[in-house]
């Protein structure tokens, strides 16, 4: 028999539970970071923490996007044999490309080296080995955490990922109150984290699937598995690009010490659409066995409580931040007064994000990775544009709203794509007018 599907109550429960905690740990994090580092170590924390996420990206192959599509819809079908294929098909192809990405950077480093300046080189050969090496264990257990989702392990997921973000935090109050700390060490223990997360996600994998049969009624294809998740693979990298490129140029236009007043405003910030994190992963497998059995009223409903929770668990939180945060930071540490703006402007594009709902989750988890790319991409252009003017004329306030602007352009088509496309309305709308169709456009 194949495993019940959650309800969505039970599926946030566990998703919220791991998402508050890696919010707990990024935040936690962020406040501890400017007290144990120098302000130039933490410009370089977020820059390699960049380069870490970059690389993850590239090793995942696109397959946390996939595996919605590969193995729950098998469950939802009754063949589990084809479902534990898929699985370890996912991830022996993730490991195979994390030992290569990983490889590939490592023979790419010294000319990167030695274009730097001698100082700065210096610092940089001792973090980028380390955050290369981080790289192919957080994919991993990325995938993983997927997978335990996609076989309805929800408990299994959240633990998992929630571990995966404590190991940083916790050195760093082990570094506070020693009174010593140094970037390498912080690094170090992400490295630590990731390797445990690895063991123990494959661990619960095996233990889940290990009574499930051997034989599929519909074996997967591994050359189909490749060409359904390159599309998913050109979206997150264009989707990274986007989101970062506003941090990576400011690193280019000024110092370390800027790039880490506006990394902890973007950090800040994206605390706003942690609420969408915890829906999406919880929606992504659900979405997809509502859709396999027709349920279509059902996905609408959820889709519209989605989008009103999320987009008032970000107001709420604003409106907080625009009243205390200057105070807050005053008492935290006046050097970072300046990202007080910053956090509003990017703030406001973070709101409309979440309140366009699921309706990136919904294009690349429902086999239109194609459209999504190419919005993605167009988007993309675009805001690197605004972001690029903004800088030039209106400094790191201006750049942030060349960022805001472009999220929101991002996030309005997707969400007129999926109204196009499956007939559903993920955001807000939809409480104005009903839904054209419900899935009739597919």
């Amino acid at each position: 028999m194949p495993p019940p599907m959650p309800t969505m109550l039970q599926a946030s429960g566990a998703a919220l539970a791991s998402r508050m905690a890696l919010t707990l740990a990024g935040f936690v994090s962020s406040l501890l970071l400017p007290l144990v580092l120098s302000q130039t170590s933490v410009g370089q924390f977020f820059l390699a923490q960049i380069l870490i996420a970059a690389l993850t990206i590239v090793a995942q192959l696109g397959l946390t996007l996939s595996i919605p599509a590969l193995v729950t819809a098998a469950i939802a079908a009754d063949d589990l044999g084809r479902a534990r294929r898929a699985a370890i098909q996912v991830g022996v192809l993730c490991l195979g490309a994390a030992v290569l990405t990983g490889l590939a950077t490592l023979a790419a480093l010294p000319p990167v080296l030695d274009l730097l300046r001698a100082q700065r080189a210096a610092d940089w050969r001792m973090i980028l080995p380390v955050a290369v090496a981080i790289a192919p264990f957080a994919s991993l257990t990325a995938v993983l955490a997927e997978l335990l989702r996609a076989t309805h392990a929800y408990k299994a997921a959240a633990n998992l990922a929630a571990l995966a973000g404590f190991a940083t935090p916790l050195y760093l109050i082990a570094a506070l109150l020693s009174g010593g700390g140094s970037i390498l060490a912080v690094l170090l223990a992400g490295l630590a984290g990731s390797i445990l997360c690895v063991g123990l996600g494959a661990a619960l994998l095996m233990r889940r699937m290990r009574d499930w049969p051997r034989v599929a009624l519909a074996p997967p294809s591994l050359r189909a598995i490749i060409r359904q998740t390159l599309p998913n693979l050109f979206t997150s990298l264009a989707l990274f690009a986007l989101a970062q490129f506003d941090i990576l140029l400011l690193s280019a236009w000024s110092g370390a010490a800027e790039v880490a007043i506006y990394g902890v405003a973007m950090r800040i910030s994206i605390l706003l659409v942690a609420p969408l994190a915890i829906a999406n992963a919880a929606l992504a497998p659900i979405a997809m066995e509502l859709r396999i059995r027709r349920k279509l009223e059902e996905l609408q409903r959820i889709l519209r409580q989605v989008a009103a929770a999320c987009a008032l668990l970000a107001v709420l939180p604003y409106l907080g931040l625009a009243v205390l945060a200057p105070w807050l930071i005053g008492l935290w540490n006046p050097d970072y007064a300046a990202a007080y703006p910053l956090i509003l402007i990017l703030g406001f594009g973070q709101i409309v994000h979440a309140s366009c709902g699921a309706a990136g989750m919904l294009l690349v988890t429902g086999g239109d990775q194609q459209a999504a790319m190419r919005m993605t991409l167009t988007t993309g252009a675009l805001a690197v544009a605004l972001c690029w003017l903004g800088l030039a004329w209106g400094g790191s306030p201006g750049l942030a709203a060349g960022a805001a602007l472009g999220n929101i352009l991002q996030v309005a088509s997707f969400a007129r794509r999926v109204r196009s496309r499956f007939g559903l309305e993920p955001s807000l709308l939809a409480f104005l007018r009903p839904a054209s169709g419900l899935g009739a456009a597919e």
